[in-house]
C-alpha cells in the first residue's frame, strides 16, 4: 500500500542524470504514480518527483535539472521542505573512479562506489604556487548519522565486498548482450569500494591531478553531487564508474554504470532496516501538518472553473425564485420532514440552469456570513478537464470546500487511514468522509448546491448512485435534525427521482418568461413603435422559455434591424427555427463564407486532446485552412483581442474564450456539442465538407499539427528558447499530441503509413527535448521512431511501424 501522505517517505534517491534516474526506475517494484502525481510538492520547491517502491521501502525519486554541487543543494533543500521524513538520501549515478587507490582489489569500469565519507575536493584556497584545500565535509558538516555508519561499518568488515555479497541482481541490470558479457570468467562482475569520494563542481579530467588528489586525502571516486546534498540531508553516494576521472572520458560506460550502481543501490536498501511501522521519526510530521496534507490532496486547479465561466445574471433577472413557494418551502425547517432538504431545478437545454444556480447559490453565501452557515457547491461541466465532469471531482470539490467552511470538521481526515490515492481516487473513500463531515455539524447549517447532473461522465447508473447517496445522506439528517438542504439542476433527461424533494420547472416558471421579456426589452434596440413591440413578444414566445435561444436571436434580429425596416425584422423573425438545434444549423450554414474555417473550429473545439488556449487556436486553424501564411506570432501586430474576434468569426458565435485565469475556447453552451455529436450535427452541414466521421477528424487536427512544426524555429541557447517558443504558441501542443491524433485517426481506419514514412523523427524529437521541461521526459539523439511510438502507447502506429 503507497504512503498516505508525503511526510511517510523516508527513503529519497537523487539522480543528476536523466540516463541514471532511468536506470533507478527500472528496479522499482511499483510506480505510485502510474495514474499521475498523488503527493505533489511544498510551496516554493521546483523538483521534479517520482515515486513508487523498491522492495519494503517507499521511495522518493529527485531529478535534478543538472549537474553539480549548487543544483544539488537547491534539489536536496526542496526534497527535505517536501518529503518531511526522510531519514536516507542515496545519491545515485555514474562517477569518475581511481584506478590504482587499492592494489589488492583495483577499481575497474562498472564497479561501484559506496561514500562513507565526502571530501569537497575544489574548497580551499588558490595561492600563487598551489591550492590548499579546506578540511573534509564529514569534519566541517558532521559525519554520517549513526545508522548510516553502522550500516556501512557492517559492509566494509564484509569479506568480500563485491555485487555478488551485497546480493545485486546482476541478470536484472543487463539487458543485452554486451553487458553480458561481463558475467564471463574473463569479464567478473563489479565490485563494491567503500570509500572516500571527492566531490566539486569541476569535471576531473587530469590523471595527474587526480592521483595527487586521491593520494593525498586517500580519495577512491570523484563526483559533483555528494557536497550539495550532505548538508541538507544525511546521504549516501552510491555511483557506478564511467570513467577513470581523467582525459580519456567515454559516455559508451555511463549506461552500464547507472545500472550497475543502480542495482548496488536496491540491494543496499535490502541492508538498511526500515523504522517499525507507524513509529513517530525524529522529523515526523505533527498531526495538523499531516491533516493539511489530505486537505490539499483534495483540491485540484478546475475545483471551481465551471462557475467562474457562468456569465453573470441579466440585471433584474432571477429574483423572482426567493418568492416562489418551491423555494420557501425548501428553506422551511418545519417542512424538512416533507422534501428531506432537496430541491430539484429541471429544465430543458440552454433554459438557464446554471446561470439561476449560480444567483441563488451567491445569494445562500453571502447570507451565511452572518451565521453560522457553511454554502458549498459544484457545478459539472461536460467541456472540462475529467474531474470537472466526474463524482469523484465533485465529492472532492464538496469535501474541500466544506472543511474549509467549517475547519473543525478536519478531524474527519485523521481518523481516515487511507492513503492519499485511495483518498483522491475513490468514490467511496469520499463519500465516507462527507458522510463524516455533514454527521459532525451539530448546529451549523449546510447547503449544497450541484448543478448540471446531466453533464456528468460517469454512467446514468453512477450517476443514479449519487443521487442515492445524497438522498440517504438527507433522510440521515433529518433523523438527527442536521440542517443540511441540496439543490440540485439538471436537464429532464435522463429522468432520475428520488422520493421526497421539492421539484421547480424552471422554463414554466412566470418569473422566468419575465426574465426573458425583460433582456429582450433591453438587448434589442429597435424602437419603441406598436409594431416592435408586438414583434418582441414574439420572440418571446417563440422561445418557448429557451434563455440560449434568445440570447443567439436577439442579435440577429438586431443585425436585421440595422439593416433595414420594420418588415425585414419581421421576415428575419419568421426565418428563424423556434427548435434549438435548429437553430444552430441555421447559423453554422446560414452564409458559406469560410466554411473550411469553421469547420476546422469545431474540430478543434470538440477533438483536441485538451482545451486550446485562444493564441493555440487561432494557429491551429491557421494550420489547416492556410498553412502557407504561418509566421511567428508577434502580439503587437495581432493582440489577444484580434484573437477572440477572429474566434468569434470562425465558430459563427458559438464558442468563445472563457474568463478564467487562463482562458480556453469552448462552445457557449453545451447544447452546441450536443448538437455537432449527438445529434449528427457535422453531417447536417455535410455539403460543405468532405468528411465528418472521427477518423477523418483526428487525421486533419493530425496534419495542422505537422504543418505547424514545419515552420516552428527555436535557437539552441537555452536564454533564446523560452522567447522563441512563447512566439509559436501552437507547438508545445503540436508536439505532444501528433502522435496521438494519428492513433486516434489509425484506430478510425484512417492509414497512416505515409505519414509514418516520411516523419522527420529526428526533427521532431530535438523540438519535443526544447518544450520538454524534465530532463528525465526527454529522448535525446539516436531515439527511433518505434520507441517514440511505444512509449507514447500507440498501439495502432506501432503495427504500422513494425
Amino acid at each position: 500500500m503507497c504512503p498516505a501522505t508525503r511526510a511517510e517517505f523516508e527513503v529519497a534517491i537523487i539522480c543528476a542524470l536523466p540516463l541514471e534516474a532511468s536506470a533507478v526506475l527500472d528496479l522499482f517494484d511499483e510506480h505510485y504514480d502510474d495514474d499521475g502525481d498523488i503527493y505533489g510538492r511544498q510551496e516554493g520547491d521546483s523538483n521534479a518527483y517520482s515515486t513508487g517502491r523498491i522492495g519494503q521501502h517507499d521511495i522518493v525519486l529527485a531529478h535534478m535539472p543538472g549537474m553539480g554541487k549548487s543544483s544539488a543543494a537547491s534539489v536536496a533543500s526542496g526534497l527535505r521542505s517536501s518529503f518531511t521524513g526522510v531519514k536516507i538520501a542515496l545519491i545515485v549515478g555514474v562517477c569518475g573512479g581511481v584506478p590504482v587507490s587499492s592494489p589488492d582489489e583495483p577499481i575497474i569500469l562498472g564497479d561501484v562506489i559506496i561514500s562513507n565519507s565526502v571530501i569537497q575536493s575544489d574548497f580551499g584556497s588558490q595561492y600563487p604556487g598551489h591550492f590548499e584545500r579546506k578540511s573534509t565535509v564529514k569534519d566541517t558538516l558532521g559525519r554520517p548519522n549513526t545508522d548510516i555508519r553502522a550500516l556501512l561499518n557492517k559492509l566494509e568488515q564484509a569479506s568480500e565486498s563485491s555485487c555478488d555479497a551485497l546480493g545485486c541482481n546482476s541478470l536484472a541490470i543487463m539487458d543485452n548482450p554486451a553487458r553480458l558479457k561481463r558475467l564471463d570468467a574473463e569479464n567478473p562482475p563489479p565490485l563494491v569500494h567503500i570509500g572516500i569520494v571527492g566531490s566539486a563542481d569541476t569535471v576531473m579530467k587530469s590523471g595527474e591531478h587526480r592521483d595527487h588528489i586521491a593520494q593525498r586525502d586517500n580519495i577512491i571516486a570523484f563526483e559533483m553531487e555528494g557536497a550539495g546534498v550532505w548538508d541538507n540531508l544525511p546521504c549516501v553516494i552510491i555511483k557506478g564508474v564511467c570513467d577513470y576521472a581523467d582525459s580519456h572520458k567515454n559516455k559508451r560506460w555511463q549506461g552500464y554504470a547507472a545500472a550497475t550502481a543502480a542495482s548496488a543501490a536496491k540491494s543496499f536498501l535490502d541492508y538498511w532496516t526500515q523504522a517499525d511501522v507507524g513509529a513517530q521519526s525524529d522529523s515526523a510530521t505533527t498531526v495538523s501538518d499531516m491533516r493539511q496534507l489530505k486537505l490539499d490532496a483534495l483540491n485540484f486547479e478546475q475545483l471551481d472553473a465551471r462557475h467562474a465561466t457562468i456569465k453573470k445574471t441579466h440585471t433584474g433577472t432571477c429574483k423572482w425564485l426567493f418568492s416562489k413557494s418551491e423555494y420557501l418551502d425548501w428553506q422551511d425547517e418545519q417542512k424538512l420532514d416533507e422534501h428531506h432538504g432537496f430541491l430539484w431545478i429541471k429544465g430543458k437545454p440552454g433554459a438557464g440552469k446554471s446561470a439561476i444556480m449560480k444567483f441563488a447559490y451567491a445569494d445562500a453565501e453571502a447570507k451565511a456570513k452572518a451565521t453560522d452557515s457553511a454554502v458549498i457547491s459544484y457545478f459539472f461541466n461536460a467541456r472540462g478537464e475529467h474531474l470537472e465532469k466526474s463524482t469523484c471531482g465533485m465529492y472532492r470539490s464538496l469535501l474541500f470546500q466544506l472543511l474549509n467552511e467549517v475547519p473543525r470538521l478536519q478531524t474527519v481526515l485523521d481518523a481516515n487511514k487511507s492513503n492519499l490515492k485511495d483518498i483522491i481516487l475513490n468514490v467511496e473513500s469520499l463519500q465516507s468522509l462527507f458522510r463524516q463531515a455533514v454527521e459532525r455539524l451539530d448546529d451549523t447549517h449546510l447547503t449544497c448546491f450541484v448543478d448540471a447532473l446531466d453533464e456528468c461522465e460517469n454512467s446514468e447508473d453512477q450517476v443514479r448512485e449519487m443521487v442515492n447517496f445524497f438522498e440517504e445522506l438527507g433522510e440521515h439528517t433529518v433523523e438527527n435534525r442536521i440542517r443540511f438542504l441540496v439543490c440540485f439542476s439538471s436537464r429532464h433527461y435522463p429522468h432520475i427521482t428520488i422520493n421526497k424533494s421539492v421539484e421547480l420547472i424552471l422554463e414554466v416558471q412566470p418569473g422566468h418568461v419575465e426574465d426573458i421579456t425583460k433582456y429582450i426589452q433591453s438587448n434589442l434596440k429597435a424602437g419603441k413603435s406598436e409594431r416592435v413591440e408586438k414583434l418582441k413578444i414574439e420572440v418571446q414566445e417563440k422561445s418557448q422559455g429557451i434563455f440560449l435561444w434568445v440570447v443567439l436571436v436577439v442579435p440577429m434580429l438586431q443585425k436585421a434591424w440595422n439593416r433595414g425596416k420594420v418588415e425585414t425584422l419581421k421576415q428575419c423573425l419568421h426565418d428563424i427555427p423556434e427548435d434549438l438545434n435548429k437553430l444552430f444549423k441555421d447559423i453554422l450554414c446560414r452564409d458559406t463564407e469560410d466554411m473550411e474555417g469553421l469547420v476546422l473550429c469545431l474540430k478543434w473545439i470538440l477533438y483536441a486532446g485538451r482545451p486550446l488556449q485562444p493564441e493555440e487556436l487561432h494557429f491551429a486553424i491557421l494550420s489547416g485552412t492556410n498553412p502557407e501564411l504561418l509566421t511567428p506570432w508577434d502580439s503587437v501586430d495581432l493582440t489577444l483581442g484580434d484573437i477572440s474576434r477572429s474566434i468569434l468569426s470562425s465558430s459563427k458565435g458559438l464558442a468563445e474564450p472563457t474568463k478564467t485565469k487562463v482562458p480556453t475556447v469552448q462552445f457557449i453552451h453545451e447544447s452546441v456539442r450536443d448538437f455537432l455529436l449527438k445529434e449528427n450535427g457535422l453531417a447536417l452541414i455535410q455539403d460543405h465538407i468532405h468528411n465528418t466521421s472521427a477518423g477523418s477528424a483526428h487525421d486533419h487536427l493530425k496534419q495542422c499539427c505537422q504543418n505547424y512544426i514545419n515552420i516552428a524555429a527555436i535557437g539552441q541557447s537555452e536564454e533564446s528558447q523560452s522567447e522563441d517558443i512563447a512566439r509559436f504558441p501552437f507547438l508545445e501542443y503540436s508536439i505532444r499530441h501528433i502522435f496521438k491524433h494519428a492513433e486516434l485517426a489509425a484506430s478510425h481506419m484512417v492509414s497512416q503509413e505515409t505519414f509514418l514514412t516520411n516523419f522527420a523523427i529526428d526533427s521532431w524529437i530535438i523540438l519535443h527535448d526544447i518544450v520538454e521541461k524534465h530532463k528525465i521526459r526527454r529522448y535525446g539523439p539516436q531515439t527511433s521512431l518505434l520507441y517514440v511510438l511505444v512509449e507514447q502507447s500507440t498501439l495502432h502506429l506501432c503495427q504500422t511501424e513494425i
